[in-house]
Parts: structure tokens; sequence; C-alpha cells
């Protein structure tokens, strides 16, 4: 959100764009692909935790969905003639929208995740 709050012409994004196939892109990437891994070899052990592999499965849905939020926020500002306030404003309020459902998500699979933990500690 600070990119948005930050540019006045939409082309202005591209600097946010930049960041994000730099920085924040690959580290999704790579999050994504090493639990599709714990998955793969959960789903390989006989004594195999359903509940751990779909708590996997949420995990890299909701990589997709914070890579998709990503790429909808540059797009949607690259299509806009002027960003000004009233355009950051319907912006803004898309995308916390959407991030705070992606939110709440995360915060539900990590409850998930500490409850596995101390069940399998004890």
């Amino acid at each position: 959100m600070l990119a948005l709050e930050e540019i006045k012409i939409p082309k202005e994004i591209s600097k946010y764009e930049a960041h994000y196939v730099k920085e924040i892109s690959p580290l999704i990437q790579s999050l994504i692909l090493a639990t599709i891994d714990m998955a793969k070899e959960q789903e390989k052990e006989e004594s195999v935790n359903k509940s751990l592999v779909a708590t996997y499965a949420s995990q890299v849905q909701l990589g997709k969905q914070i890579g998709e939020l990503g790429a909808d926020m540059i797009t949607d500002t690259e299509k806009m003639q002027k960003v000004g306030p009233i355009g950051k404003g319907l912006l803004r309020a898309k995308f916390e929208k959407r991030y705070k459902a992606i939110s709440t998500q995360v915060d539900d699979v990590i409850t998930k995740l500490q409850a596995e933990i101390t069940r399998v500690s004890h």
C-alpha cells in the first residue's frame, strides 16, 4: 500500500513492480515450492497426517493468492489515467479487502500448524 501512496501517475507503479519482481516474487515462489516438496514427502509416508497435507495445500493456495494480489495491484494501477486521491482510495479499499481475507486465512493456517505441532510434540 505504501507504493500506492507515493505514486502520482500510473506508470510510477513500475517501481513497485520492479521491487516485486526482484524481491517479493522469488520469496513467494520459493515458499510455494518448498511447501509442495514437503507435501509430497508427507504423502509418501505411510503414517501420513492428512490434515498436515491439507495445511500444506492451503499454504500453496495462499501463496498464489498473494502473488495474484500483487500482480492485480500493478495491473489495476497501470490501467488508470491518473492516480488521484479518489482513485487511490478505491484501489486501497479493494486491495485492503483482499489482503484482510488472505491475512485471516494465514492466521487460520498458523493456528492449525501450532495445534498440530503441540499434538505431535506431546
